[in-house]
């Protein structure tokens, strides 16, 4: 069985009416009577005014409750139903999913929101019951957070920091960052790994009205992060220790170290020293040519 009878049919479950049966049907469809099986003629009958609320939602073509232009027709060419709207011809009863007026009518018959009597939607927007607002995304065709109404993920180096939720009970990577849309409210706990003191290495980023409020905590800096990850061609020298920095290396290196890039030659077992130089002042890299190489 297709999801969109499922849905549709979960939609009568939960006290929905079939769309084009609303009484107001005839100022956006013509009901073909005559081309309508005789014994199905009950499924095109207009609920009375008395018996229908519309919950202020207008007519919807693209209702998953909406049956399309041929549906139950006596002969497979008739028309059962024509919209007054021709650019909805097609795309009556053939919605997948729930469009965006069959939530918000569901959220407000089963009043979702009723703890958010604070919140304020935008035109043609509905809260849920996390008081978030809903709009209509640019097609109508389903939903999306009102504008100002969550932030996209804050641009923030993973090398650097470590991004947590509030609680600080999981970490993010910076895949699982991408693209993710966080609610207003939403705080995320992000630590700077190159502070000495653990009071000071956290920061919070807080979503407002779809911007992202930051509380910097400055503190003092007293090593580096490793400025990329190592790969298997490529290591780095610390000229201070005299010693190769391995790939098992947490990447907390000294304020004061200098750290040569090496190269591996192909089909070679040494280090070839490169030009660069890294080295590590206040938390932060600055990259200089070695002596003589000017």
């Amino acid at each position: 069985m297709k999801i969109s009878i499922i849905l549709h049919e979960l939609g009568h479950a939960i006290g929905l009416y079939h769309e084009h049966s609303r009484p107001d049907r005839d100022e956006y469809v013509i009901v073909h009577e005559h081309n309508i099986q005789k014994n199905r003629s009950q499924e095109f009958d207009k609920i009375p005014p008395g018996q229908y609320v519309n919950y202020s939602k207008p007519y919807d073509y693209l209702s998953i409750m909406h049956y399309g232009k041929r549906f139950f027709a006596e002969h497979s060419d008739g028309l059962t139903l024509e919209t007054k709207d021709a650019s909805y011809a097609d795309l009556i009863g053939d919605a997948k999913i729930l469009s965006f007026y069959d939530v918000m009518i569901v959220n407000a018959m089963y009043n979702c929101s009723g703890n958010c009597q604070h919140k304020i939607c935008p035109e043609r927007g509905f809260l849920t019951d996390s008081c978030v607002c809903f709009c209509p995304s640019p097609k109508n065709e389903t939903w999306i957070t009102c504008p100002g109404e969550s932030c996209q993920t804050p641009v923030i180096d993973t090398i650097v920091y470590t991004v947590y939720n509030e609680d600080l009970t999981d970490t993010y990577v910076e895949e699982e960052l991408s693209g993710i849309e966080f609610p207003n409210g939403s705080v995320l706990r992000v630590e700077d790994n190159r502070c000495s003191s653990n009071v000071d290495r956290f920061r919070n980023y807080t979503c407002k009205d779809g911007r992202w409020l930051s509380s910097l905590n400055e503190c003092k800096k007293e090593v580096c992060r490793l400025p990329f990850e190592l790969e298997p061609n490529l290591t780095l020298f610390d000229l201070r220790e005299g010693t190769y920095i391995s790939d098992t290396t947490q990447g907390d290196i000294k304020n004061g170290s200098s750290l040569e890039f090496h190269c591996k030659s192909v089909g070679e077992t040494y280090y070839e020293p490169n030009r660069r130089v890294f080295e590590c002042d206040t938390g932060s890299w600055v990259v200089k040519l070695k002596q003589g190489e000017e």
